[in-house]
């Protein structure tokens, strides 16, 4: 099995709307060894990107440095596709399930190629949760450092590499983060091989649900950053399947009584579990298992008693949690209360643009056809290439992969719809995209006033801001 560890820095945190502007990876042997050169390039902007200026001040990259040096994204894409792809490898990265791989995702999807392979349940292999479950359950042969005030653990790349002596020479940049990570997980692999390979087995869904099973036994279910001490492992078991998504259970943390929750209607269960998020991670003790996207679970007998201590987890209590399970209809509510979310998210759409509308549609076998077509087409092909899709916004999309890629190649018709297209970018919304923009950039001069270095990158990034505005919105 060949690893291949990439990270990304890019203009801001959503995967939809923000873009990548510089990629870094890594091939690695099965022992986690580099089997290559480390690979690091600038992916160039398109003009309808507005970056957010904490990320530029994060990562120290202006879009005039991608955009002189960088590939396009269809360079990129085709880079990919050529020399990382065929070797099969699983991609591995910190916190890639939740961050990088959706911004591959969406740069397969928006510039019509196949699904990215790192999307493939089998092919994704995240360091970060990898040193959680290293953390909670077999801690030693690490060092693991404590944020500075709050006293909890932390897992930071930065930090994480100063207490295990890793070497970093570049800070925030995609090269050296899968330098670090790459030496974080042989670290693991090293100190704890037997926790690796548990890891590695998660990548297959049959695996997973031998663990979750279906008759209702817990498990050590590794979520998210719930527990006091920063740690994120529980007790949990499964309540029932998910009322819409395949693969899918909704799952019961054991810690917490059933009592309450007994209580709620479906309708009020379901309000609760809208506040499901950072800021609410202990309002409910439900969550969704996805056995395709590598949950990190394990059997009880994995619990030692030094482990079940350091999180604090009452075996007694989490027994007569599951016993109450077992009785009553919590899970014909909790069922319920999922798919009345589904409805509703399936009703409200908080996108108006076609592009974001489009990207949930479900395409016809002859579109999604059509769109591999227009991926194989030479750049001079595209404007004149009419393949009548079925869903017309796909004939829209097809002007911005133009437009994004190959702006020297569209038409005067092309460019005034272009322009336009830019136009309600930068000032559709309230507030709009461009009002954001100029308040996070005012915020930070202020509270960076007293660092030149940080003032003149986000003076040449507001420069590069104003030249790419549209006429109309410039003037």
């Amino acid at each position: 099995m060949s690893f291949y560890f990439y990270d990304l820095e890019t203009t801001g945190l959503d995967p939809f709307k923000d873009r990548i502007m510089q990629f870094g990876g890594l091939q690695l042997d099965d022992d986690l060894r580099p089997a290559g050169e480390l690979e690091e390039f600038y992916v160039k902007l398109s003009e309808d990107i507005l970056p957010n200026p904490e990320a530029v001040v994060l990562h120290g990259i202006l879009p005039q440095t991608a955009n002189l040096e960088g590939l396009s994204e269809y360079q990129f894409l085709n880079w990919l596709e050529s020399e990382v792809y065929p070797g099969q490898p699983v991609f591995g990265g910190y916190n890639t399930a939740n961050f990088d791989n959706q911004f591959m995702r969406w740069l397969h999807w928006r510039n019509f190629a196949p699904e990215a392979p790192m999307l493939k349940p089998s092919a994704s292999f995240d360091v970060y949760k990898l040193l959680r479950l290293t953390a909670d359950l077999r801690p030693e042969g690490l060092a693991w450092p404590k944020a500075e005030g709050s006293g909890r653990r932390s897992l930071t790349l930065g930090a994480l590499a100063e207490a295990n002596q890793i070497k970093r020479d570049r800070l925030h940049s995609a090269g050296g983060d899968v330098e670090v990570t790459a030496a974080l997980a042989r670290l693991i692999k090293g100190a704890q091989p037997k926790l690796f390979d548990h890891f590695l087995n998660l990548l297959q869904p049959e695996f997973v649900s031998d663990i979750v099973g279906s008759d209702n036994q817990p498990f050590i279910y590794n979520h998210y950053n719930n527990l006091a001490s920063g740690a994120s492992t529980t007790l949990a078991a499964v309540l029932a399947e998910h009322p819409t998504r395949v693969g899918c259970f909704i799952v019961y943390d054991l810690r917490q009584d059933v009592a309450p929750w007994r209580k709620l209607s479906a309708y009020d269960l379901s309000l609760r579990l809208k506040r499901i998020g950072p800021k609410h991670q202990l309002s409910t003790p439900f969550s969704i298992l996805d056995i395709n996207y590598s949950p990190v679970v394990a059997p009880v007998k994995v619990l030692d008693v030094g482990a079940a201590g350091r999180l604090g987890l009452d075996k007694g209590a989490i027994s007569r949690n599951w016993r109450d399970l077992q009785e009553g209809d919590l899970a014909k509510t909790a069922s319920e209360a999922y798919l009345r979310l589904a409805n509703e998210a399936q009703a409200k759409d908080p996108e108006t643009g076609f592009e974001a509308a489009l990207a949930r549609a479900k395409l016809t076998e002859e579109d999604e056809s059509k769109r591999l077509k227009l991926r194989a087409a030479k750049p001079d092909e595209i404007a004149d290439l009419d393949l009548k899709f079925a869903d017309p916004r796909l004939k829209q999309l097809q002007l911005l992969y133009q437009a994004r890629n190959f702006p020297k190649t569209l038409k005067i018709d092309q460019l005034f719809d272009w322009e336009q297209y830019r136009e309600r970018v930068f000032t559709g919304g309230k507030p709009s995209g461009l009002d954001v923009f100029r308040r996070q950039l005012r915020r930070h001069l202020m509270q960076r006033r007293e660092d030149p270095e940080i003032i003149n990158l986000l003076e040449e990034l507001q420069t590069y801001v104003e030249n790419i505005l549209p006429e109309k919105v410039a003037g």
